[in-house]
């Protein structure tokens, strides 16, 4: 289980940049992405949330897919890093973790997640993404996913030439 701390507390230090917040640091977006990548179809199958948000008064945290490297690197290019230099460090750590989980992945299950034409993070496009890395998956199961005719063809389109060879 992950636990995300999203929300500042409401007491902060004397001089606290409060413009710093989750989404806008460079470290907290690679550790919530990654963290999505080492378990990221599963969630429907267990019995508890597998990322929880604190400060969510459910306390779950949206499902979302995978992000790619090429998403990751947009996404660092918004954050900001105490010193400025980790990024391209950060950058490669992410590459190499995502091209490490997504290339071996031989099952993958999205199951129960409504895939929304147009959802920055659970669209028919950013799963054919996320299936573009992956080069050993043997089954694919996209089960209550809302899909129609058009999400069908986002999906088949966003497939690069030779995606999914396993397959």
């Amino acid at each position: 289980t992950v636990v995300l701390l999203t929300q500042l507390p409401d007491e902060l230090p004397a001089g606290f940049d409060t413009t710093r917040t989750y989404e806008s640091r460079g470290w907290t977006t690679f550790e919530r992405c990654s963290a999505e990548l080492s378990h990221p179809f599963r969630l429907f199958s267990a019995g508890w949330k597998l990322v929880i948000d604190v400060a969510d008064e459910a306390g779950g945290a949206k499902m979302r897919l995978p992000a790619t490297p090429a998403r990751m690197e947009a996404l660092l290019a918004k954050c900001r890093f105490t010193n400025g230099a980790d990024k391209g460090t950060v950058l490669a750590l992410y590459e190499q973790t995502a091209a490490a989980i997504l290339g071996s992945l031989d099952k993958l299950s999205v199951a129960g997640l409504p895939l929304v034409r147009g959802d920055v993070w659970c669209s028919p496009s950013r799963l054919a993404e996320a299936l573009n890395y992956c080069s050993s998956l043997r089954a694919v199961a996209v089960v209550g996913a809302r899909l129609d005719d058009d999400g069908v063809a986002e999906l088949v389109a966003g497939l690069k030439d030779g995606a999914l060879p396993a397959l």
